[in-house]
């Protein structure tokens, strides 16, 4: 993660512990090296600090003894919040929803932050057009999540009607979201180039973030004055 100023200039650098990252490049897996972090968000704290969330894209197996405590419990991957004063890294485990029948993988492309303290992430599968289904935003509070974000914590938003609205053929990634002040929902999906794709790409305004999900929660634990 970088930060720049207002006029471009890099601010701080901000990478994995150095045994994390070594345990990647040692790892017998190579599929851990070709997914990382998608997505970041920020969780405000009390007397203006904050923690940073970023959204680990695909569980990871190193199958090396030394880094089995990197290994993600099966059908599970990470939130990881690292917080900029301690410079420490921590992380929530996040169950991932069924791999569908035509697909490799279900993986989060994003995280952003919703007004009242959630989150809303993007959780999907690697398939295009027929063959898609799974295209989903996710809802969730943090608050009471220490202990892993389950099945039963989500709250969904299908993608497919609104990815099907212009007759085309169905993106294989929607890959970020924005929600503005007044709560609206913008997805914009990935392109993938042109080398095995059209190059299209979808912007999405969806309506508000209240009108797409029946949740009810948020995070709890900010500034105690009530800034966000």
């Amino acid at each position: 993660m970088v930060q720049v100023d207002t006029a471009g200039a890099i601010l701080n650098k901000i990478g994995l512990p150095a045994e994390i990252e070594a345990c990647r490049l040692a790892s017998s897996n190579t599929g851990n090296l070709d997914n990382g972090f998608e997505g970041v968000a920020v969780l405000p704290m009390q007397n203006g600090r904050y923690q940073l969330l970023v959204a680990q894209q695909l569980p990871w197996d190193y199958t090396t003894p030394e880094c089995e405590d990197l290994d993600d419990e099966p059908g599970y991957t990470r939130i990881w919040i690292y917080d900029p004063v301690a410079m420490t890294w921590d992380f929530v485990p996040y169950e991932l929803a069924p791999v569908p029948a035509n697909a490799s993988w279900v993986g989060l492309s994003e995280i952003t932050r919703v007004g009242d303290g959630s989150y809303v992430l993007i959780e999907h599968d690697n398939r295009t057009g027929d063959f898609a289904a799974l295209k989903t935003l996710i809802r969730v509070s943090l608050a009471d999540a220490t202990d892993g974000i389950t099945a039963e914590e989500k709250t969904v938003y299908d993608l497919i009607p609104d990815l099907k609205a212009t007759h085309g053929w169905i993106t294989d990634k929607p890959e970020g979201v924005a929600i503005n002040r007044h709560g609206e929902v913008f997805v914009v999906t990935d392109n993938d180039g042109v080398g095995d794709w059209s190059g299209e790409t979808w912007f999405l305004k969806l309506g508000n973030v209240d009108d797409l999900f029946e949740f009810e929660g948020g995070d709890e634990d900010e500034n105690e004055d009530g800034e966000n």
